[in-house]
Protein backbone atom coordinates (compact mmCIF):
# COMPACT_ATOMS: atom_id res chain seq x y z
CA UNK A 1 0.00 0.00 0.00
CA UNK A 2 1.42 3.39 -0.97
CA UNK A 3 1.70 6.25 1.44
CA UNK A 4 -0.73 9.03 0.60
CA UNK A 5 0.46 11.80 2.88
CA UNK A 6 1.31 15.03 1.09
CA UNK A 7 4.11 16.33 3.31
CA UNK A 8 6.37 15.08 6.07
CA UNK A 9 8.13 17.09 8.77
CA UNK A 10 10.85 15.58 10.95
CA UNK A 11 12.15 17.01 14.22
CA UNK A 12 14.98 16.28 16.63
CA UNK A 13 15.66 17.95 19.97
CA UNK A 14 18.42 18.25 22.51
CA UNK A 15 17.18 18.02 26.09
CA UNK A 16 18.39 21.58 26.77
CA UNK A 17 16.04 22.88 24.06
CA UNK A 18 12.99 21.71 25.98
CA UNK A 19 13.52 23.96 29.00
CA UNK A 20 12.34 21.34 31.48
CA UNK A 21 12.79 22.21 35.16
CA UNK A 22 12.71 20.34 38.42
CA UNK A 23 9.60 22.30 39.39
CA UNK A 24 7.76 20.92 36.35
CA UNK A 25 8.70 17.37 37.33
CA UNK A 26 7.46 18.03 40.87
CA UNK A 27 4.11 19.25 39.52
CA UNK A 28 3.63 16.29 37.20
CA UNK A 29 4.67 13.89 39.99
CA UNK A 30 1.71 15.18 42.02
CA UNK A 31 3.45 17.40 44.59
CA UNK A 32 1.37 20.47 45.38
CA UNK A 33 4.41 22.39 46.57
CA UNK A 34 8.16 21.74 46.76
CA UNK A 35 8.85 18.02 46.90
CA UNK A 36 9.94 16.72 50.33
CA UNK A 37 13.28 15.07 50.90
CA UNK A 38 14.71 12.91 49.40
CA UNK A 39 12.78 13.63 46.15
CA UNK A 40 14.78 16.77 45.22
CA UNK A 41 17.87 14.57 44.99
CA UNK A 42 16.06 12.04 42.80
CA UNK A 43 14.87 14.84 40.51
CA UNK A 44 18.40 16.25 40.32
CA UNK A 45 19.77 12.82 39.35
CA UNK A 46 17.16 12.39 36.64
CA UNK A 47 17.88 15.84 35.21
CA UNK A 48 21.59 15.04 35.16
CA UNK A 49 20.91 11.81 33.26
CA UNK A 50 18.63 13.63 30.87
CA UNK A 51 21.36 16.05 29.82
CA UNK A 52 22.96 13.33 27.73
CA UNK A 53 19.71 12.16 26.17
CA UNK A 54 19.70 11.28 22.50
CA UNK A 55 16.80 10.26 20.34
CA UNK A 56 14.20 12.88 21.30
CA UNK A 57 12.52 12.84 17.91
CA UNK A 58 9.23 13.36 16.18
CA UNK A 59 7.59 13.16 12.76
CA UNK A 60 4.42 14.70 11.37
CA UNK A 61 2.66 13.33 8.27
CA UNK A 62 0.07 15.51 6.52
CA UNK A 63 -3.07 13.89 5.09
CA UNK A 64 -5.49 16.08 3.14
CA UNK A 65 -9.13 15.18 2.70
CA UNK A 66 -11.23 14.52 5.78
CA UNK A 67 -14.88 13.58 6.27
CA UNK A 68 -16.43 13.72 9.71
CA UNK A 69 -19.59 12.07 11.05
CA UNK A 70 -19.58 13.81 14.40
CA UNK A 71 -22.81 12.31 15.72
CA UNK A 72 -21.50 8.82 15.00
CA UNK A 73 -18.09 9.63 16.45
CA UNK A 74 -16.24 8.75 13.24
CA UNK A 75 -13.74 10.44 10.95
CA UNK A 76 -12.66 9.24 7.50
CA UNK A 77 -9.39 9.91 5.72
CA UNK A 78 -7.16 7.98 3.36
CA UNK A 79 -10.07 5.60 2.82
CA UNK A 80 -10.16 4.46 6.44
CA UNK A 81 -12.81 4.95 9.12
CA UNK A 82 -11.49 5.89 12.56
CA UNK A 83 -13.92 5.53 15.47
CA UNK A 84 -12.54 8.41 17.51
CA UNK A 85 -15.66 9.00 19.58
CA UNK A 86 -17.91 12.04 19.57
CA UNK A 87 -15.62 14.36 21.54
CA UNK A 88 -12.76 14.17 19.04
CA UNK A 89 -14.97 13.96 15.95
CA UNK A 90 -16.83 17.11 16.98
CA UNK A 91 -13.58 19.02 17.43
CA UNK A 92 -12.45 17.91 13.95
CA UNK A 93 -15.76 18.74 12.29
CA UNK A 94 -14.49 21.74 10.30
CA UNK A 95 -11.10 20.29 9.35
CA UNK A 96 -9.95 19.60 5.80
CA UNK A 97 -7.20 17.21 6.83
CA UNK A 98 -5.09 15.84 9.67
CA UNK A 99 -1.47 15.54 10.61
CA UNK A 100 -0.52 12.17 12.10
CA UNK A 101 2.22 12.65 14.67
CA UNK A 102 4.66 10.28 16.33
CA UNK A 103 7.10 11.56 18.95
CA UNK A 104 9.45 9.83 21.37
CA UNK A 105 11.72 10.68 24.27
CA UNK A 106 13.99 7.78 23.33
CA UNK A 107 14.95 5.06 25.79
CA UNK A 108 17.65 6.55 28.07
CA UNK A 109 15.30 7.42 30.93
CA UNK A 110 13.30 4.26 30.26
CA UNK A 111 16.43 2.19 30.89
CA UNK A 112 17.33 4.30 33.93
CA UNK A 113 13.84 3.85 35.40
CA UNK A 114 13.94 0.08 34.82
CA UNK A 115 17.37 -0.14 36.45
CA UNK A 116 16.15 1.73 39.52
CA UNK A 117 13.01 -0.39 39.69
CA UNK A 118 14.99 -3.64 39.46
CA UNK A 119 17.21 -2.40 42.30
CA UNK A 120 14.16 -1.73 44.46
CA UNK A 121 14.56 2.04 44.23
CA UNK A 122 10.89 2.65 43.47
CA UNK A 123 10.74 6.42 44.18
CA UNK A 124 13.70 7.03 41.84
CA UNK A 125 12.09 4.84 39.19
CA UNK A 126 8.84 6.79 39.53
CA UNK A 127 10.53 10.16 39.11
CA UNK A 128 12.38 8.93 36.01
CA UNK A 129 9.09 7.64 34.59
CA UNK A 130 7.39 11.00 35.20
CA UNK A 131 10.30 12.87 33.64
CA UNK A 132 10.12 10.69 30.53
CA UNK A 133 6.44 11.52 30.11
CA UNK A 134 7.14 15.22 30.56
CA UNK A 135 9.96 15.14 28.01
CA UNK A 136 7.94 13.52 25.24
CA UNK A 137 4.93 15.78 25.81
CA UNK A 138 7.12 18.91 25.88
CA UNK A 139 8.81 17.85 22.65
CA UNK A 140 5.38 17.27 21.12
CA UNK A 141 4.30 20.74 22.29
CA UNK A 142 7.13 22.18 20.23
CA UNK A 143 6.16 20.12 17.19
CA UNK A 144 2.57 21.29 17.53
CA UNK A 145 3.71 24.91 17.78
CA UNK A 146 5.73 24.47 14.59
CA UNK A 147 2.74 22.89 12.84
CA UNK A 148 0.62 25.85 13.92
CA UNK A 149 3.15 28.22 12.32
CA UNK A 150 3.16 26.20 9.09
CA UNK A 151 -0.64 26.08 8.99
CA UNK A 152 -0.94 29.81 9.71
CA UNK A 153 1.26 30.61 6.71
CA UNK A 154 -1.28 28.72 4.56
CA UNK A 155 -4.24 30.46 6.14
CA UNK A 156 -5.25 27.50 8.29
CA UNK A 157 -5.77 26.88 11.97
CA UNK A 158 -5.16 23.66 13.87
CA UNK A 159 -6.96 21.71 16.58
CA UNK A 160 -5.54 20.23 19.76
CA UNK A 161 -3.80 16.91 19.40
CA UNK A 162 -5.70 13.71 20.08
CA UNK A 163 -4.34 10.23 20.71
CA UNK A 164 -5.84 6.73 20.68
CA UNK A 165 -6.60 5.76 24.25
CA UNK A 166 -8.06 9.15 25.17
CA UNK A 167 -11.48 10.83 24.90
CA UNK A 168 -13.18 7.55 23.98
CA UNK A 169 -10.83 6.63 21.12
CA UNK A 170 -9.87 2.95 21.38
CA UNK A 171 -6.12 2.50 21.73
CA UNK A 172 -6.25 -0.44 19.29
CA UNK A 173 -6.84 2.03 16.44
CA UNK A 174 -3.23 3.04 16.82
CA UNK A 175 -2.64 0.08 14.52
CA UNK A 176 -4.60 1.89 11.78
CA UNK A 177 -2.57 5.07 12.24
CA UNK A 178 0.78 3.28 12.08
CA UNK A 179 -0.45 1.36 9.05
CA UNK A 180 -0.53 4.64 7.13
CA UNK A 181 3.08 5.52 7.98
CA UNK A 182 6.52 4.26 7.00
CA UNK A 183 7.99 1.52 9.22
CA UNK A 184 9.17 2.76 12.63
CA UNK A 185 8.26 6.46 12.25
CA UNK A 186 10.59 8.63 14.36
CA UNK A 187 12.23 5.40 15.51
CA UNK A 188 9.02 4.17 17.19
CA UNK A 189 7.66 0.66 16.71
CA UNK A 190 4.26 -0.72 17.65
CA UNK A 191 3.62 -4.08 19.30
CA UNK A 192 0.59 -6.25 18.44
CA UNK A 193 -1.02 -5.01 21.67
CA UNK A 194 -0.60 -1.39 20.48
CA UNK A 195 2.19 -0.58 22.93
CA UNK A 196 4.73 1.85 21.50
CA UNK A 197 8.46 1.28 21.90
CA UNK A 198 10.28 3.23 23.24
CA UNK A 199 7.58 3.37 25.91
CA UNK A 200 7.85 7.15 26.35
CA UNK A 201 6.30 7.87 22.97
CA UNK A 202 3.08 9.48 21.80
CA UNK A 203 1.08 9.28 18.59
CA UNK A 204 -2.17 10.70 17.31
CA UNK A 205 -3.67 13.35 15.07
CA UNK A 206 -4.01 17.12 14.78
CA UNK A 207 -6.70 18.54 12.53
CA UNK A 208 -6.23 21.57 10.29
CA UNK A 209 -8.25 23.77 7.97
CA UNK A 210 -9.54 27.29 7.32
CA UNK A 211 -11.38 28.72 10.29
CA UNK A 212 -10.26 25.90 12.58
CA UNK A 213 -9.40 26.85 16.15
CA UNK A 214 -7.97 25.06 19.14
CA UNK A 215 -10.75 24.82 21.74
CA UNK A 216 -8.92 23.48 24.76
CA UNK A 217 -9.23 19.99 26.20
CA UNK A 218 -12.72 19.09 27.43
CA UNK A 219 -11.41 17.16 30.44
CA UNK A 220 -14.69 17.55 32.32
CA UNK A 221 -16.39 15.28 29.77
CA UNK A 222 -13.73 12.57 29.72
CA UNK A 223 -13.94 9.43 31.85
CA UNK A 224 -10.15 9.08 32.19
CA UNK A 225 -8.98 10.81 35.38
CA UNK A 226 -5.32 9.71 35.28
CA UNK A 227 -4.41 11.51 32.07
CA UNK A 228 -1.35 13.54 31.18
CA UNK A 229 -3.45 16.08 29.28
CA UNK A 230 -5.62 16.64 32.36
CA UNK A 231 -2.59 17.13 34.61
CA UNK A 232 -0.92 19.50 32.14
CA UNK A 233 -4.18 21.45 31.78
CA UNK A 234 -4.30 21.91 35.56
CA UNK A 235 -0.67 23.01 35.45
CA UNK A 236 -1.53 25.71 32.90
CA UNK A 237 -4.50 26.87 34.99
CA UNK A 238 -2.28 27.17 38.07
Amino acid sequence: MGHRYSDTYNFEFEFSQLGITGHQIEKMAGFEGPAPEPFPQYIHEVLENAKSMKGIRGSLYIFKGLDVAAQKGCIFFDGICFNTGKIIATHLNKCMGVGIFVCTAGNILEHYSRKQNDAGNLPEAYIADVAGSLIVETAMDKIQERFQDIARELGYGITNRYSPGYCGWNVAEQQLLFGLLPPNPAGVSLTPSSLMKPIKSVSGIIGFGPGVKSKGYTCQFCEITECIYRSRRMDILD
